[in-house]
């Protein structure tokens, strides 16, 4: 968070013994949980999974590894996965123009907030947490986001991934760990971490695809998939283009409203009764990708991404900045050797290049005319999977090498990993517990572990939780850029890393195939957090510094309802309170506020309906309100917005499909002083052969 400059009112604050006995009543509810996860349940109870009736005995059946990634994969529910885990299998958003964003937005504890046109930077928050303490890997590749100036990056909305960039379009599955999860995926995932898994062809199969929609929207693609005796080759080649012209509401509210510069008014002309036209927010997206798989766990990767735009402020100040172009390109290889039966023996390596380059406009307040930016990331992890009886136990090290360089600085940074996983497949639940001590070349050393369980105490009723810690490392710009021609800005090389510590717990019940769901308590805090702090003397430039300190309690509920004619429903709902817990050490009038950004109550629902070539969704979602300031003087209203699609057969290999997006509200902000699109309309034409054009198969009684 950035602290404001001016402090008002201190809002009031809950007493202190209000949190000391909740805390203690949501420690002893998980001690009843981890009471009953250990005491047996009846043979009676007992279901199918995992044992073979037969005559004379009971033959047990050991589970299907797990895949070299050592994540969960997609299932029927859910309640199997120890602790707050959401997995997105791939018919959930199939042949549709859903984002990696849309779809993460039905997901409870999950807040998504995107400002601008389809392709405007799309940033996610778990629990409260800012969007650069969630880690977002694609294929196990860590996405590190940079900008070239850390301070003004969290005022512009630049901190974090820009989902809107990842390419769902070759996206098998999207896993969600709601919690600290740094043990099992390493630095950066303090308040969580999002894993995306891409397709990987079988069979020969051709896709191409073309959707218009507003803004100059439009979206290109072509896969194909080629099988080659015991090996796959899969290219895929897609483009994403918008002029970023749109209509957004801001009633006029004096001449300070809007900028009154000549770039103001050319980037948001008034159209009258309160909207304008947004301009100066051009936006190219390129992407090429080439896969090889060979056998049963080869797999090479080659991934190519150029992203262009220009223009960024917000509806305050519409500028016109500039240009920025980065390009990506992320090299991987993994592969696994039998050892004896299900043990195996993996090793995955992968690097990725990132160069930005970004042109200012002569008055940008920081000075830089233009700023370069080389990243560079290679990762080496090798590691041993061995099964004893239903015990899953793997073991491994990664290193980690990371470059930042830039017109003003060059740093390194590297890392030695060792971790240890442990897995215990019950019958009727999972036990799950990992640990791993990072060491970095220039930060302290750091230790983090995960438990986690899930045990069902009746046929269709269990209970689960979990209890982890994490961190997130201050980045390279953090601690060495100065960010500014004026003078030293946001460096500082004393900065420590910032550590979460989060605990779950529940219940979840799951009827075969058909129903869901779970209801989960949480309480989530960081310590250390990097606070930017503004100069009195000289505004435009920061200082970062470990002042603050949050947390989060609330509750989780998800549900979902698949019916027999293929129709599924999925309601979500969040209730969270974010407080800080400390800005300033020296100043406290901010402690026991709420934490700026974060809604106390969301909800979402989705309804959905697939028949072969044919689908329809719809989505409704509501966000309360958010303060937008530490004193919690300001806040943004909330708002509901529904969004809906339909997709259909045409005939000779040829699908369409429409969507509409912000059907219901046009007026609502997601953050202060970006602009939300208004109205937005999407028509898909697809065209298939091959392997893509297989349905999703029949769930269990019902007819194919």
């Amino acid at each position: 968070m950035i602290r404001r400059a001016a402090r008002g009112h201190r809002s009031a604050g809950p007493a202190p013994g209000r949190w000391t006995r909740r805390r203690w009543t949501l420690g002893g509810r998980l001690a009843a949980v981890g009471f009953l996860l250990i005491v047996p349940i009846p043979a009676a109870l007992a279901a199918e999974t995992g044992v073979v009736i037969l005559e004379g005995g009971v033959e047990e059946v050991r589970p299907e590894a797990e895949p070299p990634e050592a994540a969960a994969r997609p299932m029927p529910g859910g309640g199997l996965q120890p602790g707050a885990r959401t997995v997105i299998p791939l018919e959930k958003f199939r042949d549709t123009q859903l984002s990696v964003a849309d779809v993460l937005r039905e997901v409870p504890g999950v807040a998504v907030v995107q400002t601008g046109d389809a392709l405007s930077p799309t940033k996610v928050r778990i629990r409260g947490s800012r969007p650069d303490q969630v880690l977002i890997l694609l294929d196990g590749v860590p996405l590190g986001a940079v900008t070239d100036h850390p301070a003004q990056g969290r005022l512009e909305g630049r901190q974090g991934v820009d989902l809107a960039a990842l390419p769902i379009d070759r996206v098998e599955s999207i896993e969600i760990v709601r919690g600290a999860a740094s043990s099992l995926y390493g630095p950066d995932a303090a308040a969580g971490a999002i894993i995306i898994r891409t397709r990987r062809g079988a069979e020969e199969g051709v896709v191409a695809e073309r959707t218009v929609g507003p803004a100059g929207f439009r979206k290109s693609r072509v896969r194909w998939v080629k099988p080659f005796g015991e090996s796959t080759v899969t290219l895929e080649v897609a483009q994403k283009k918008s002029d970023g012209e749109y209509v957004f509401f801001l009633p006029d509210a004096g001449p300070a409203t809007v900028a009154t510069t000549p770039e103001a008014e050319l980037c948001a002309p008034r159209l009258g009764g309160g909207f304008r036209l947004r301009r100066c927010n051009r936006k190219t997206v390129d992407h090429f990708a080439l896969g090889l798989r060979r056998g049963q766990f080869q797999a090479w990767s080659f991934d190519f991404q150029q992203r262009e735009r220009q223009g960024l402020g917000g509806a305050l100040n519409p500028r016109p900045f500039g240009t920025e172009t980065v390009r990506s390109t992320t090299l991987a290889y993994s592969d696994a050797w039998p050892v004896e039966r299900e043990n195996r023996v993996g090793l995955d390596l992968s690097t990725r290049r990132v160069k930005g380059v970004r042109n200012e406009n002569v008055t940008a307040p920081t000075g830089v005319l233009r700023n370069e930016h080389r990243d560079r990331r290679d990762i080496a992890d090798l590691w041993y999977e061995h099964w004893i009886a239903r015990h899953q136990l793997r073991g491994g090290g990664a290193l980690n090498e990371e470059k930042l360089e830039d017109r003003f600085f060059a740093a390194t940074r590297r890392i030695g990993s060792v971790y240890g996983q442990w897995l215990w497949h019950q019958d009727r639940g999972t036990v799950e517990g990992s640990t791993r001590r990072d060491a970095f070349s220039d930060q302290a050393d750091e230790t983090t572990y995960r438990l986690g369980a899930s045990r069902f105490l009746t046929p269709h009723v269990g209970v689960k939780g979990s209890h982890a810690t994490g961190f997130r490392p201050p980045t390279l710009y953090e601690l060495y850029d100065p960010g500014s021609t004026l003078g030293p800005s946001a460096a500082n090389p004393d900065l420590l890393a910032e550590r979460s510590r989060s605990v779950d717990g529940g219940l979840f019940t799951e009827v075969s195939d058909l129903f869901y769901g779970e209801l989960l308590a949480f309480r989530q805090s960081v310590r250390e957090e990097i606070v930017a702090l503004a100069d009195p003397a000289r505004p435009l430039l920061f200082r970062f510094q470990n002042l603050s300190r949050t947390r989060a309690t609330g509750w989780e509920l998800a549900l979902n309802f698949r019916f027999p004619a293929r129709i599924s429903l999925d309601v979500s709902a969040t209730r969270i309170e974010a407080l800080i817990l400390e800005n300033d050490r020296n100043d406290p009038r901010d402690n026991g506020n709420r934490v700026p950004g974060v809604a106390e109550l969301t909800w979402t629902l989705g309804l959905a309906w697939r028949r072969e070539a044919w689908h329809a969704y719809l989505n409704l979602r509501s966000v309360g309100e958010r303060f937008i300031d530490t004193a919690n003087t300001r806040f943004l209203n909330g708002y509901r917005v529904a969004d809906a699609g339909f997709g259909f057969p045409i005939g000779w290999r040829f699908e369409g499909a429409l969507e509409g997006r912000n059907l219901t509200n046009e007026t609502y902000a997601e953050v202060e002083n970006f602009p939300p699109p208004g109205r937005q309309l999407f028509f898909t034409l697809r065209w298939r052969y091959g392997a893509e054009t297989e349905e999703e198969p029949p769930r269990p009684g019902e007819e194919p």
